[in-house]
């Protein structure tokens, strides 16, 4: 298979899809680190991250109108992909800030379900052949993304761009979520409240700043009873009670 990854390709000589949605999370996170300016922690280091990062990506622009090939294609849409490493853990930055609503979120479950799901799978499925797969899967997250833009990369490059476009705007649209929704998730919050309270089906109000930004973007799915239930935590760790 020829892949000509240097060959000269026919494209637009502005930005990609996924640079200017990039550039748009970019510029309503900046605006939101300046109505926050006084609460934050590193304002000004965040506002500086993100003129770096705006300043990469015209300057990769302007580099790929120098060779416009697949390879330099690639670079471009591979370097905003690995943005999203950068991008995930900011949100702590933005969601310590406001109320958190975890207690908010378990008596939502526990009014639709009687109880708490995630509390239900522990107790039932305690086993490490069941909880292991699913850190496998938590750990092939990023790698499986990999292999699906390299796969459209190398097979279907028409579409490469579209695809990382919309994995990328996927991922966005979450982190905006996690913003404005602080939430912890019961691997968090059940352990700070106390197993007495959840058994009991009491969810008192519990300030999560203690958890450290290193802690935190473990937790995506947050509160979502769907995903819970599908992707929980290790079933053998996920309440230490």
């Amino acid at each position: 298979m020829a892949l000509d990854l240097f060959k000269r390709v026919e494209t637009r000589k502005g930005l990609f899809a996924v640079e200017k949605i990039t550039l748009i999370y970019n510029l309503l996170t900046s605006i939101l680190i300046l109505f926050l300016f006084q609460e934050m922690d590193h304002p000004v280091q965040m506002l500086a991250d993100r003129v770096v990062i705006a300043g990469m990506t015209f300057l990769l622009m302007y580099l790929y109108r120098l060779a416009p090939c697949k390879f330099s294609a690639f670079v471009r849409i591979a370097i905003q992909m690995s943005l999203l490493s950068y991008w995930y853990p900011d949100t702590f930055e933005f969601n310590r800030i406001f109320p958190n609503l975890d207690h908010v979120f378990a008596s939502v479950e526990q009014w639709m379900f009687g109880g708490q799901p995630a509390v239900w799978f522990c107790e039932r499925f305690p086993q490490m052949w069941v909880s292991e797969p699913f850190n496998m899967g938590y750990f092939f997250y990023y790698p499986m993304i990999l292999l699906v833009v390299v796969w459209y990369f190398l097979y279907r490059f028409d579409l490469f761009e579209k695809v990382s476009f919309v994995i990328v705007t996927a991922f966005f649209i979450y982190y905006l979520i996690y913003i404005f929704v602080p939430v912890a998730g019961p691997q968090f919050y059940f352990p700070a409240i106390g197993s007495d309270h959840v058994a009991q089906g009491i969810f008192p109000v519990r300030a999560m700043s203690t958890a450290s930004s290193t802690t935190w973007w473990r937790v995506p799915s947050r509160w979502v009873s769907a995903p819970r239930l599908l992707f929980p935590v290790r079933t053998s760790e996920c309440l230490r009670y």
